[in-house]
């Protein structure tokens, strides 16, 4: 058994140090990270963040000055300096690119030890040049087979800082278990398993080969970074029920001249549903005319649509769940929020212009029920008297009046409920049927950032000038660092979001454009 261990060893590191850099770099990472970072080349990739203005912006914005005082930010830099001071290497970009490195894999297992695993690929005369080949002397040499690796060890054992050179890969981990099993990969499928062989990575395997342009990818081990307590901590959307459908996920990372793109790749925790119609007509007929879109399913987003259009509902107001219990026999389907200001320019109280849609999958309305509800939630909401009621304009229009505030319109034409605030917006609304698609669109969004940057700027500045603000640390916030982040993104004017549904994953493309 000894003897066939041995060989097996040997046959593996052979393959390494003959083939060198032959398979996918996730065939060399063992089992299923949490996080799995793939470079295209990290030399290219981290002389593009030295030279890019926009981080030397940040890195001067409040933004990132608040950021360095959290917990976050203090708790990866002492972890890097444990690593810098056990190695003798100070672990930063500097020291990442002096390695020569191209293509590089980065796994991540452990989110609260940071317990991570590196390959990556070399050019051997840049590598024995390297600041982490020139330390190999102060390392204790260790030896699987015949491939020396190298190691130290904190004097109580708990910090680990290991790499070893085979063929044109370099491993580096702060784990030796993992080292010893990507030494063993791909030859003990019996005893380790590389990420490229996990069957919840091969789902993806078809996406891989497919996809060229990317300058990195990500593959997230989502449903159990969702009960990740640093992970529920630390995401910034704080937004975990939108995100507890997804299993696993797959996104690549590009930049061209028209902006930035992320593609992402889900696959579902629960089968998603079928036979559904496609957003796209609707997507060609209203895209890149107002300032925001928002498109989707209308089950899925029920509250955030009337939230939207009403404002935050109250607890006592049962006007958002018994609408949509009235309109299920209906079956609607689909949904179509969009936004206009008045004015061209931003302004401190800016009117805007707003359109609900929904789609239903019957069209036999009975207008009166409808009226009636909306007339009660706005008597509710708004705390009118007397009683407000709609009055017809023609067949299939009717207006709400509420005193001293906007309007309210509401228009029943074939299968499609809407609501609007202004009647000129509402006249100059066109319809269409969602049609049926082997791969539907089932979620779009789409926002002039340009525009809701500036207002944003223009609100905050007003709000500066004319409101005594309750705590001095809420006027910093929005005066610093909020306003930082929104200048150090301003080069992106257009941000478009399509979400697609295919057999089996399901496909989110997000643009950010700097130009419309």
């Amino acid at each position: 058994m000894l003897k066939k261990t041995i060989i097996i060893a040997l046959v593996s590191v052979l393959t390494f140090i003959l083939t060198g850099f032959a398979n996918p770099l996730s065939s060399y990472v063992p089992g299923e990270p949490l996080l799995y970072l793939e470079l295209r080349d990290l030399t290219d990739f981290i002389e593009d963040i030295k030279q890019a203005e926009v981080r030397k912006e940040y890195q001067e914005s409040a933004n990132f000055q608040d950021f360095t005082h959290s917990k976050l930010y203090l708790k990866l830099q002492d972890r890097f300096k444990e690593l810098s001071a056990l190695s003798e290497l100070k672990i930063d970009l500097e020291f990442l690119g002096s390695l020569g490195s191209g293509p590089t894999g980065f796994a991540l297992y452990d989110i609260g030890n940071l317990e991570f695993f590196m390959v990556t690929s070399v050019n051997y005369e840049k590598w024995i040049r390297s600041k982490l080949y020139d330390k190999t002397k102060y390392f204790e040499p260790r030896t699987m087979g015949e491939v020396t690796y190298f190691v130290r060890q904190s004097n109580e054992g708990s910090m680990v800082f290991a790499f070893c050179e085979v063929g044109k890969l370099v491993f580096i981990t702060n784990n030796i278990s993992l080292l010893e099993a990507a030494l063993s990969l791909p030859h003990q499928q019996d005893k380790f398993i590389s990420l490229q062989d996990q069957d919840n990575f091969k789902q993806f395997e078809e996406v891989l080969a497919k996809s060229q342009d990317w300058e990195f990818f990500l593959y997230l081990k989502q449903a159990e970074l969702n009960h990740n307590q640093y992970f529920k901590t630390y995401w910034i959307y704080q937004n975990p029920e939108e995100i507890e459908w997804i299993d696993r996920a797959l996104i690549f990372f590009d930049k061209n001249r028209e902006g930035l793109k992320e593609t992402r790749y889900f696959s579902s925790l629960s089968e998603f549903p079928k036979n559904l119609p496609t957003l796209f007509p609707l997507i060609e007929k209203y895209s890149f005319e107002h300032r925001f879109i928002s498109m989707g399913l209308f089950e899925k987003d029920c509250d955030l649509v009337f939230n939207s259009f009403w404002g935050e509902k109250k607890e006592a107001d049962k006007f958002y769940k018994d609408f949509c219990d009235r309109l299920k026999p209906y079956l609607p389907d689909y949904y179509i929020y969009l936004v206009q200001p008045h004015e061209a320019e931003p302004d401190l109280f800016i009117d805007l212009n707003k359109a609900l849609l929904i789609h239903m999958g019957k069209g036999d309305f009975e207008p009166a029920t409808w009226l009636k509800l909306i007339a009660d939630h706005c008597n509710q909401q708004f705390l009118v008297s007397p009683e407000l009621h709609f009055s017809k304009l023609n067949s299939t229009q009717y207006m709400l009046e509420v005193p001293m505030m906007e309007s309210y319109y509401v228009e029943f034409r074939d299968h499609w409920i809407v609501l609007a605030n202004d009647k000129g917006f509402l006249q100059k609304l066109t319809f269409s049927e969602p049609e049926s698609a082997e791969n539907p669109v089932i979620r779009y969004l789409e926002l002039d950032y340009d525009y809701t940057s500036a207002f944003l700027l223009s609100l905050i500045r007003k709000l500066d000038q004319r409101t005594t603000w309750t705590y001095y640390d809420s006027r910093e916030f929005f005066m610093g660092n909020f306003s930082s982040l929104i200048q150090n993104t301003r080069k992106i004017k257009y941000l478009t979001l399509q979400q697609t549904v295919y057999p089996k994953l399901i496909k989110e493309e997000v643009n950010y454009l700097y130009s419309r």
